[in-house]
């Protein structure tokens, strides 16, 4: 029998039993109503195009790129995606669920690390293991608490801190990164995207005590100049200029890295006041930014998350990241769309930001859903979006978040 043609009809098949008539809807109006159940539909196929692409040991495998075959961190990142969907919308086929945290227990090695299965080859240690352990969180079992305190405990310990011989003067102290050493060392790459997980995961279990969240809070103000500070953003220290760091004019906005250049997508510009080059802010970067605080439990009314809000505001796009020049030589605007959508809804739907962004999002995401319910971004290769499984779990994010707005 033709694969293809066999994927097809499960997917017609399971379609109806998938998603739910929507009910409830009092004094709404029909255009709304209809918006609604649409954006749940749209929803229901990404849901079962992911469940459909589960292998048979229970695991998410890319098809398109090697680094990611392995499962080790596309499991936990699609089982988690999946779990967060609406109740009501899309049901997960029987033992799907507990075959993928079966997979889970076998991958992560005696001190809770996942990512690391293969020693010549890692697939993102700390990405791995954050959506690793809110998985455990959300379906473990008595019999994986030891496994969840490992986790956690490998979490904290990746942290540049003093315990790893860094300290407050360190550009990178209170951030993670991708976790390549068993201890943080500058070679692991610390930026606000590996950061704001790490700390999601540890909010969700609880373990982020007043020193973790004290050190995060210093590196996400390198990241956006908080205005109480005396300390003006134009006069860098002598250590500052010494680590590759400068900081930037505030604007409200973030941007991802403080010592890799490369991290940070809205690349270099110029203060037209000092003649100095500076770190552009960019929205996925802020997205981050503000969803980092969030975990650390900062207010909704904040400073600093208003100004972050404010800076997304007038940089309001759905179709490309803001921030991002499109004429870099390396396409990150066009390579980096659905991970926009993903984490500004994220930001959106947790802040209960008024308007009607749920119908623009969806609006724009319907007209990019293929027939078997997946999404791709032929230009996405730099952010591997070009990987349907990834691209879909990113769109799936954001439709889960635009539907739950609208619910």
């Amino acid at each position: 029998m033709n694969l293809k043609s066999t994927v097809h009809g499960w997917t017609l098949f399971f379609l109806g039993a998938l998603i739910v008539p929507l009910a409830g809807f009092g004094e709404r109006d029909a255009a709304g109503a209809k918006h609604s159940e649409n954006a749940r539909q749209t929803l229901a196929r990404t849901a079962i195009y992911l469940w459909g692409k589960q292998s048979p040991d229970g695991s998410w495998r890319s098809e398109t790129y090697g680094l990611l075959k392995s499962g080790q961190s596309f499991t936990p990142f699609v089982l988690f995606a999946l779990s967060e969907i609406p109740s009501g919308v899309a049901t997960p086929p029987d033992g799907a669920i507990e075959r993928a945290m079966n997979f889970l227990r076998r991958m992560g090695n005696e001190e809770g690390v996942h990512g690391r299965t293969d020693p010549d080859v890692l697939d993102y240690p700390n990405y791995a293991t954050a959506y690793a352990l809110r998985c455990f969180l959300r379906y473990g079992k008595k019999d994986d608490k030891k496994r969840i305190e490992k986790m956690t405990e490998y979490l904290l310990g990746q942290q540049f801190s003093e315990v790893t011989g860094f300290n407050p003067d360190s550009p990178v102290y209170g951030g993670w990164g991708f976790g390549i050493n068993h201890r943080p060392t500058l070679s692991s790459f610390v930026d606000l995207s590996h950061t704001r997980r790490v700390l999601a995961a540890l909010a969700a279990a609880n373990k982020v005590d007043a020193k973790t969240k004290g050190k995060a809070k210093r590196f996400l103000s390198l990241l956006q100049k908080n205005p109480n500070e005396k300390r003006s953003p134009l006069i860098p220290t002598t250590k500052a200029i010494a680590s590759g760091f400068i900081s930037p004019p505030y604007d409200g906005g973030f941007f991802s890295s403080p010592n890799v250049s490369y991290a940070n997508k809205g690349r270099l510009a110029k203060d037209p006041f000092t003649g100095r080059s500076y770190y552009r802010s960019y929205a996925t970067a802020t997205c981050d930014g503000v969803l980092a605080l969030l975990a650390l439990g900062v207010p909704k009314t904040d400073n600093r998350v208003l100004d972050a809000i404010r800076w997304l505001e007038r940089h309001s796009s759905w179709k490309r990241p803001p921030g991002i020049p499109p004429e870099h030589s390396e396409p990150w605007d066009e390579s980096m769309i659905y991970y926009h959508c993903a984490t500004r809804s994220e930001v959106f739907n947790k802040l209960a930001i008024a308007g009607d962004w749920n119908q623009a999002l969806h609006a724009f995401l319907s007209e990019r859903q293929s027939e078997d319910g997946s999404f791709v971004n032929l230009h996405g290769r730099l952010m591997k979006e070009d990987d349907p499984i990834l691209c879909s779990t990113l769109a799936l994010i954001a439709l889960s978040n635009a539907v739950k707005e609208s619910g």
